[in-house]
């Protein structure tokens, strides 16, 4: 599989399931200066799980280069030590993953509600996506959670979520729906559009003052023009 082909099937925040090589290999390949593990954790983060379930790894740009079969991944855990989540960052390679699920397959993955405030928002929002035809995906704590059904979410959890690129029109009445529900709420919604070019954005950073917008993929980050996004 060459980098083009990677790089297109398996996008940022896409969870990856692997095999029982690719755990090992993400265990031989952990990154010294992107993790904050110890050695007795890196089995239960990368290998065991936790509760017999294995943690899916997190498709995220790599600090290092990569070669064309490679793909930069980090681990995170669902549990809290010293108020903050155990995480690593790793390298795997193409033919260790079983099964991949973008933040707008998590979507439709069946999951069993929590009585949480970010569950609340997450299906008002959904449903007005729906109402809008604008593809809605999910990432972060609440898709891990989803995925998994470990318990990453948590009374204060944001909600982080996905949207394809779309009319400006369609954009902003999406953004004033997440400012309406940020403001009834008292929850931080975290909006990435998706663009055609494969960057994600920030959907308050475009409807901020500036020309500019900061774009993030799986290769590198880049500033793009305001005015070559949908109008």
């Amino acid at each position: 599989m060459d980098k083009e082909k990677v790089i297109e099937k398996f996008s940022r925040h896409t969870l990856l399931k692997l095999t029982e090589e690719g755990r090992l290999r993400s265990v031989k390949n952990l990154l010294p200066n992107c993790m904050n593990v110890v050695d007795s954790e890196i089995k239960n983060l990368l290998i065991n799980g936790y509760e017999g379930i294995s943690l899916p790894a997190i498709v995220r740009r790599s600090e290092i280069p990569l070669e064309d079969d490679q793909i930069g991944v980090g681990f995170t855990s669902p549990y809290l030590k010293s108020n903050a989540r155990v995480k690593g960052a790793s390298v795997i390679n193409a033919n260790d993953i079983l099964l991949s699920y973008t933040p707008f397959d998590i979507v439709e993955v069946g999951y069993v509600k929590r009585d949480l405030l970010v569950f609340n928002v997450f299906e008002e929002i959904y449903r007005f996506a729906k109402e809008y035809s604008i593809k809605l995906g999910v990432w972060g704590s609440i898709a891990l959670e989803i995925l998994t059904t470990l318990n990453y979410c948590h009374v204060y959890s944001d909600l982080d979520i996905l949207i394809e690129e779309n009319t400006h029109e369609l954009l902003n009445v999406f953004y004033n729906k997440v400012i309406d529900l940020e403001n009834r709420f008292a929850i931080r919604i975290d909006t990435e559009v998706l663009l055609g070019n494969g960057y994600g954005i920030s959907l308050k950073e475009l409807f901020s003052e500036g020309s500019t917008v900061l774009g993030k993929s799986i290769n590198d980050l880049a500033i793009i023009s305001k005015s070559t996004i949908n109008n």
